[in-house]
């Protein structure tokens, strides 16, 4: 019997059963039997209430687009720039190639996966200005520890 490799789990499984048998005798059968009803049931009622949920939703009318109408609007506010950071210093480490870089990426993050979320709660900036800021005082700290050991 080979009980190494990749055929094993099959004999670890039947001694596992045979040991259980020999153990419970006609009372591990009925273990078993109530194991195995009770999980058909899960799946039954799991199917059922999964059916009505799928019919209960594919029965409500589509919804329409706010705003999806208005054309041309709705592109221009679709298109519109990123998060604009104003009045506070954007150098972070001191090289123009990579502060740039770094601008870039997150103007992209903010733009692509936060104002997405964030513009259905509120028109106000003042929370992405609070990430941009946060970001920078991340970058200046890494920056100026990774200064200080190098040197």
């Amino acid at each position: 019997m080979d009980l190494q490799g990749s055929g094993s789990l099959h004999w670890w499984l039947l001694l596992a059963a045979a040991l259980f048998f020999f153990s419970f005798g006609q009372f591990g059968i009925l273990i078993t039997l109530y194991g195995v009803c009770f999980l058909a049931g899960v799946l039954v009622i799991m199917g059922y209430y999964g059916q009505v949920l799928s019919r209960s939703v594919l029965d409500q009318p589509t919804r329409q687009c706010p705003g999806s109408s208005s054309g041309i609007q709705s592109v221009r506010a679709a298109m519109e720039p990123a998060t604009r950071v104003k009045n506070f210093d954007k150098r972070m480490t001191g090289a123009s190639v990579i502060d740039d870089a770094l601008k870039e990426v997150l103007e992209c993050t903010v733009r692509d996966y936060i104002k997405p979320w964030y513009r259905q709660l509120s028109d106000h900036d003042a929370f992405l200005v609070d990430i941009w800021q946060c970001f920078q005082k991340v970058v200046i700290t890494f920056a100026s520890r990774y200064g200080k050991d190098s040197s």
